[in-house]
């Protein structure tokens, strides 16, 4: 099992966006909690600072605002976090494509959203099927030993190595 601190580590210095090989839940759930609870501190700071721009107002009047430390962060955070969900599927024996799909699905939704509706609501009911689908595969334990995506991460003797970019 691979510690917090490590985590992050093998995530932003030496897999940042290497969507080959697997990841551990381990890894997977580290890094995603680190990646809330910087988003969390990130929002704090806007606040603080007053770095909050506001882009508009909803019908109800209120503000809808962006902060600019957050988003610049969390544009940071979108590449390794993709990486590692890659990794994650794939440790699963999983295609990463299926969360491209989920993508492609939600675009092609709102792309519908005008004009045919009862399309984009079916591209939307898929994309969220897949969602939880893929959220659940985040959640089991990966494939014991070698799969087509590489070693176990977590059986350095079958010669899988967590720390091999």
């Amino acid at each position: 099992m691979m510690s917090f601190g490590e985590a992050i580590s093998v995530c932003l210095k030496q897999k940042y966006a290497t969507f080959s090989g697997r990841a551990s839940r381990s890894e997977y759930w580290w890094f995603y909690l680190f990646s809330v609870l910087v988003n969390i501190a990130t929002a704090v700071i806007d606040a603080v600072l007053g770095t909050n721009i506001v882009l508009g107002f909803d019908k109800n009047g209120t503000p809808q605002v962006i902060g600019i430390v957050a988003s610049v962060v969390a544009l940071g955070l979108l590449v390794p976090s993709f990486a590692v969900l890659w990794r994650r599927l794939h440790d699963r024996d999983i295609s990463g494509w299926y969360f491209g799909a989920i993508f492609l699905l939600c675009v092609l939704g709102i792309m519908f959203a005008d004009g045919i509706r009862i399309l984009a609501m079916l591209f939307l009911f898929v994309a969220i099927g897949l969602i939880i689908y893929l959220f659940i595969s985040t959640i089991l334990k990966g494939t014991d030993g070698a799969n087509k995506y590489g070693d176990d991460p977590l059986n350095p003797r079958a010669g899988g190595n967590i720390f091999v970019p």
